[in-house]
């Protein structure tokens, strides 16, 4: 009966052992301080009117690397999603116009990653800009099809663009209001840093997934220009705006160095918007 007993107990060991292999904890598991992350409030991760949410149990977890196109790219586990840690740099396969390094300077790529319009970043043709992939719209167009439940893009196999949905639980695992400050690196913002610097607002990176002020560019018919790099960051969901009258746009979401939020909004898919991918389930 023991020997079942020590052989049951070094079984437990050794799985417990591998399910932890994959993912160490991150440079600060636990938030500033050595103390459990501080996240206002207590509400669930899922509605975008929550005020807060998160605990102890969603600090994130670095998983190892992937490469892709070129580049490597470490992973971090929040709550239940598991994210590219840094901004996508792949270059599309089909030519110019789709995606641009910030005001043309591929040191600012190597930084911040790519900007993408929405059909590049979705590895669709460039009239998906234009065209929607819902087949009630007038604007529908087959070739502007989004797979489901997840659409790869330019990703790397096994990761794809996240959803609106996707994006809103990553905000509510770690406090919706106050989501952006434990989101942001805390260098290269311009007016924000770790709790105890001088700047005026907090940027703590509470859970590794270092969000970067890549800026965004653009590219309306009027008017193109790069803007915001510092202090602004944009970041494509694979999520449309359902409607014959903005069938060319797409959601997005955004963090600023002067406040704590993240925020959901939308604009044409033709602009330059930077793109982080999360990992099928």
């Amino acid at each position: 009966m023991r020997t079942t007993k020590c052989f049951l107990l070094a079984a437990i060991v050794v799985a417990l052992a591998f399910a932890f292999s994959s993912c160490s904890s991150d440079s600060s598991p636990t938030g500033p301080g050595g103390s459990s992350p501080s996240v206002e409030g207590g509400g669930s991760s899922g509605g975008g009117g929550s005020s807060g949410g998160g605990s102890s149990s969603s600090v994130g977890y670095v998983c190892g690397s992937i490469d892709h196109g070129g580049e490597t790219y470490e992973t971090v586990a929040v709550e239940s999603q598991t994210w590219l840690k840094r901004n996508l740099n792949v270059a599309p396969g089909d030519g110019c116009g789709r995606s641009w390094c910030y005001r043309n300077d591929p040191a600012n790529c190597a930084i911040y990653g790519r900007l993408y319009n929405w059909a590049a970043a979705m590895n669709l043709p460039n009239k998906c800009n234009d065209n929607s992939s819902n087949p009630a719209r007038s604007s529908y167009d087959p070739d502007c099809a989004i797979s489901s439940p997840y659409h790869q893009g330019l990703c790397p196999v096994g990761f794809h663009i996240p959803t609106s949905a996707e994006w809103d639980a990553l905000g509510g695992a770690v406090g919706h209001r106050t989501a952006g400050k434990h989101l942001k690196a805390q260098e290269g913002w311009q007016d924000c840093g770790p709790e105890g610097s001088e700047n005026s607002y907090s940027c703590e990176d509470t859970y590794g997934f270092a969000a970067l002020p890549g800026g965004y560019y653009n590219n309306s018919y009027s008017f193109s220009g790069f803007s915001g790099a510092g202090s602004r960051g944009q970041w494509w969901s694979a999520s449309e705006r359902d409607s014959d009258t903005y069938y060319g746009y797409a959601y997005f979401q955004s963090m600023n160095d002067d406040d704590d939020e993240i925020s959901v909004s939308s604009h044409g898919k033709i602009h330059g918007t930077s793109v982080r991918c999360v990992k099928d389930d």
